[in-house]
């Protein structure tokens, strides 16, 4: 996997590899109502080495082995990202979203929100999603069209 080196900086930053784990399921679903439960971890797979002014960073197919064990396994389970989340949709239509995310690496413990709305396989997202302690939400938009 390659990496960033920017101008000011011997040190290379390297692109993330990530290994993502998730479920969801409907608990609770009828032609109205449907209610969906996620949660997902995310675990970055980045092993750099060095002594403060030389670096090396493992290539992709090496970190997917090598990142799990440059800590202790508890630490590198508890530098995890941890998101749960619930969705209501109603006809299909509108859909209102929450959740939780929980990242110790960056300092991130907070609720999500977010709300959806599909009409003719157009569809308009918003999401707000927190950021490291004392930064505003990241505020997400998108529209997508279904082409079936």
């Amino acid at each position: 996997c390659p990496a960033l080196k920017f101008i000011d900086n011997v040190a290379p930053n390297p692109l993330p590899l990530n290994f993502r784990f998730g479920i969801g399921f409907d608990p609770y679903m009828d032609e109205t109502h449907r209610f969906t439960l996620a949660a997902d971890v995310n675990k970055v797979l980045v092993r750099q080495t060095g002594d403060g002014l030389n670096f090396d960073v493992d290539p992709a197919y090496k970190a997917l082995f090598t990142a799990w064990g440059d800590e202790p396994f508890r630490d590198e389970i508890k530098d995890a990202i941890y998101n749960f989340g619930l969705e209501y949709g109603f006809s299909n239509f509108i859909f209102l979203r929450t959740g939780w995310v929980h990242d110790v690496t960056a300092d991130i413990t907070d609720y999500t929100f977010g709300i959806g709305v599909t009409y003719e396989g157009l569809r308009f997202d918003y999401g707000a999603y927190p950021q490291a302690t004392g930064l505003a939400n990241v505020n997400r938009f998108s529209i997508t069209y279904d082409f079936q």
